[in-house]
């Protein structure tokens, strides 16, 4: 049996004592793909609105080793 402050909360915010249903495993798929589907297209877009020829500003900040 719940100890009263469960019940308590329970009651007052009009939740139920059942486990809540878990995550279909597709969904953790979904959510892959469309993370790197934006990560992506962010990339294409980025490479979209740079003008030709652009030096990179934060070269001078990287380490000359690459």
């Amino acid at each position: 049996m719940p100890s009263k402050p469960t019940r308590f909360w329970a009651k007052t915010l009009g939740c139920r004592c059942n486990a809540a249903n878990g995550m279909p495993f597709w969904a953790f798929i979904l959510m892959a793909i469309g993370c790197t589907a934006f990560a992506i297209g962010y990339t294409i877009f980025l490479d979209w609105i740079t003008s030709p020829g652009a030096e990179d500003p934060f070269a001078r900040y990287r380490s000359s080793d690459r």
